[in-house]
């Protein structure tokens, strides 16, 4: 289609086209050309319109997330359904709704929080400090303008506060915090045993009929998937570094610029002799008993007293007490202002004056000194050169990203000129269906590309893909492969193994269920077992989520059985997925006094509670919210 396009859109052709398109620009200019059209609206909420940019957006990210989350196999069509973009408009409309009651109730986020949350966040960092060109080639990944997620992230720590204020609103009774104490650590005790293929006489052996009749129901199963191989360039921030070569006067003029980050510091080793001051006492008398304290202790230190074995006898410090009042070595800035000047203004082996801080008195005295240390270049030289490189590369990345996107649109045939152009090399893929591959084909990104309309059925290059942060992918289809059904002398081995695992489950299964019928019935467990050539095993009283038990699923199922009498054990019995069946007698029920537990049982069964709760306000505060909204949604603009 597009090639056609371009094909025609020469000659006399092209005139007419531009003649006739120019009268619209003529009278009314560009901009009332594309007005309404650009960025329609898809919901209206509360008189505020919801633009198709910002749905876009919020599509694209979830698509992404769902990719993520299943590693690439995710079928495409789901993401391109209307249910799902539906799901999504619905997300946004839900956080309009409430964006726009949190600004009516007068929540706000300060420019000074949030210029700290983006310089505390990790991904815009280096070396541990913010770096503008990180923060702007993140925001140019996810596809956001910095005033775009400065008000996304404004929104978000707004309804954050809002979700908090329901979860720490939530009061637990007694009762109920009592009641989930004793449902989280009951303990059940119960026996099973497995039903497997040995119980089943005889093997099945599916007939010719059969596996036709199965081959020819689940064509779908036996079916080699479209697949491609494509060939593509990548310029990446890693690749132009390796390239780059660093002289030695940008390390040296590096080396100056961050002499800070190779200086260790001047630490100073320090004992002290501490003395608590009580705060719930009369604040005056506790003051003046401390100082009294101290300075007998200094007259006891002037008259040649040990420092370490005063500290260990009187300092009122539990930590470093026992240590003779040793702190070890401090640097300037870590403790109190107050302790660190006195610390620093000593000379070796002087003891300070009894010291006032918010905890109490110090009496200190300095028992070593490391001077302040310097990292020579040579040190440093890998270090510095790999971060010349990388900021480097990024500056070259940014500027060769736009030609790449030039030179790949203005010859939509060919990536020649792309190699050419930026000294790219061509690579090829190995085949790859729709569900993904190996190696570049492993990015969800690239697959859904490969098998766009304008890739797969225009044969043109795609636009530059992003992968990750700092790589861009431009591919184009080299070789295609229609679906098409593997021959059943290909599969029949697979289907007569299928089939007979099918029968095996449903024996297994049927086998099973008459056997739990006759425990029920008041059949003896020993004696049922014993006929079935089964055998039992106990297990010790187990939690529900105790995961030394290797069978999840019995244990589920024993905690979902009604509890057991005093004499008569309760029956049941679950199907396993490994073509096996267990029978369940479950016998005894060991509870928990919740008086009894430990603190840190009790509080996590509130925070459970306090959460449960929040969610559950939350979400009818969001419902009344949604009832009372005049919403219009325009589905003919998703």
């Amino acid at each position: 289609m597009l090639s056609t396009i371009r094909d025609k859109a020469t000659g006399w052709i092209a005139w007419v086209v531009v003649f006739l398109i120019s009268i619209p620009f003529a009278l009314w200019g560009v901009n009332s050309y594309f007005e309404g059209q650009a960025n329609p609206p898809v919901a209206k909420i509360n008189g505020e319109e919801i633009g198709a940019d910002v749905y876009k957006r919020a599509l694209e990210n979830q698509r992404r997330a769902r990719r993520q989350a299943a590693n690439g196999k995710v079928d495409l069509s789901i993401l391109d359904s209307p249910q799902f973009r539906l799901r999504v408009l619905n997300g946004i409309v839900q956080r309009n709704l409430l964006v726009q009651d949190a600004e009516d109730q007068g929540y706000r986020i300060s420019d000074d929080q949030l210029n700290d949350l983006i310089q505390r966040t990790n991904q815009f960092q280096r070396d541990g400090k913010f770096a503008s060109d990180l923060y702007k080639l993140a925001l140019r990944s996810a596809g956001y303008t910095p005033s775009g997620y400065e008000d996304s992230l404004r929104q978000d720590n707004m309804l954050q506060q809002i979700q908090n204020g329901f979860t720490q609103s939530v009061i637990s009774t007694k009762k109920e915090l009592a009641r989930l104490v004793r449902l989280q650590n009951q303990k059940r005790a119960f026996s099973y045993a497995l039903i497997t293929a040995k119980s089943i006489a005889g093997k099945f052996t599916p007939t010719e009929k059969d596996v036709k009749a199965a081959y020819e129901s689940n064509t779908s199963q036996y079916r080699i998937p479209e697949q491609v191989q494509v060939s593509y360039v990548s310029l990446s921030v890693n690749e132009l570094a390796k390239k780059i070569k660093v002289t030695e006067e940008q390390l040296r003029q590096a080396y100056i610029d961050n002499a800070a980050r190779y200086v260790e510091p001047e630490q100073r080793r320090a004992r002290q002799i501490f003395i608590k001051i009580d705060t719930k006492a009369d604040n005056t008398a506790a003051v003046a008993d401390a100082e009294a304290k101290a300075g007998k202790l200094i007259k006891q230190i002037e008259g040649g007293a040990d420092f370490a074995k005063l500290a260990k006898a009187r300092s009122e410090d539990p930590l470093t007490a026992n240590k003779g009042g040793d702190l070890g070595y401090l640097r300037s800035g870590v403790l109190e202002t107050v302790f660190d000047d006195a610390l620093f203004a000593l000379k070796q082996g002087e003891v300070s004056k009894p010291i006032r801080s918010s905890f109490g008195i110090h009496i200190i005295k300095l028992v070593g000194i490391k001077k302040e240390k310097k990292k020579p270049l040579k040190d440093v030289r890998a270090e510095l050169e790999y971060e010349i490189q990388r900021k480097l590369a990024e500056a070259q990345f940014l500027e060769q990203a736009e030609q790449l996107n030039d030179l790949s649109y203005e010859q939509p045939e060919s990536l020649q000129a792309v190699v050419d152009g930026l000294g790219l090399t061509l690579k090829k893929s190995a085949w790859f269906s729709r569900r993904g591959g190996t190696g570049i084909a492993a990015q969800p990104q690239v697959v859904e590309a490969a098998f766009s309309d304008e890739v797969l059925a225009d044969r043109q290059n795609s636009e530059a893909i992003e992968i990750g942060s700092d790589t861009l992918v431009v591919l184009r289809i080299d070789g295609h492969r229609e679906s098409k059904l593997k021959p059943l002398a290909e599969v029949k081995n697979a289907i007569i193994a299928h089939l007979r695992s099918v029968r095996a489950r449903a024996e297994i299964s049927k086998l099973g269920e008459q056997l739990v019928a006759r425990l029920k019935s008041g059949a003896d467990w020993n004696e049922v077992l014993g006929q079935n050539k089964l055998s039992a095993k106990q297990t010790k009283p187990l939690a529900r989520d105790d995961r030394s038990f290797v069978k999840p699923s019995i244990l589920g199922k024993v905690f979902k059985m009604p509890r057991p009498g005093p004499k008569a054990p309760t029956y049941a019995g679950i199907a396993l997925g490994n073509e096996s069946y267990a029978l369940i007698r479950f016998t005894k029920v060991v509870e928990v006094d919740p008086d009894k537990v430990d603190k840190d049982t009790v509080a996590s069964a509130k925070a459970i509670l306090q959460t449960r709760g929040g969610i559950e306000y939350f979400a009818g505060y969001q419902k009344g919210l949604r009832d009372q909204a005049d919403i219009v949604i325009h589905e003919d603009n998703l």
